[in-house]
């Protein structure tokens, strides 16, 4: 019977009227698998967050990138925790440096870093993180705000390698 055959007779297979269909479907769903979308690490001061969470919408709303990004926790938590202050909880829960070391691992993966600098702002581990990209070779934009990060992708689109 797996021959379609059945008492001598052509048995009927409507699964193969579908056969074109469920091919486009197939290639059209692998190319989607196999499509590399540009991986962003956003960088910058825990004291911006609200423009790091803008940035990644403007950036990942369409489906065109993955942002990766420092882990942020909402002002509720923190307090919860007894941590002081609107930023900083690496240091307040004594893991910032663990973090850190995740966040260089981030940009190891990424394909070109944004920085969000309101008024030029740039810490030191911010900085730093900064430094790590460029020794790596990844391109680094700098933005004022997050509603600026798809003008940065942009630009960095047309400096890749």
């Amino acid at each position: 019977m797996l021959d379609g055959r059945r008492n001598g007779h052509q048995e009927y297979f409507p699964v193969f009227d579908e056969m074109p269909r469920l091919l486009d479907e197939i290639d059209r769903l692998q190319a989607i698998v196999e499509k590399k979308l540009p991986v962003v690490c956003i960088c910058g001061s825990t004291r911006f967050a609200d423009q790091h969470a803008i940035a990644r919408w403007e950036l990942e709303n369409d489906g065109s990138h993955i942002c990766l990004m420092i882990n942020y926790l909402p002002q509720w938590y923190a307090e919860q925790q007894g941590w002081n202050g609107h930023d900083h909880f690496g240091e307040a829960s004594g893991t910032k440096e663990a973090l850190y070391e995740l966040h260089k691992r981030k940009i190891d993966l990424c394909d070109w870093v944004l920085v969000i600098a309101p008024e030029s702002y740039v810490g030191d581990s911010t900085r730093a993180a900064i430094h790590y990209a460029e020794d790596l070779g990844r391109p680094v934009r700098f933005v004022e705000s997050g509603a600026e990060a798809r003008e940065a992708a942009e630009a960095a689109k047309e400096t890749k390698p």
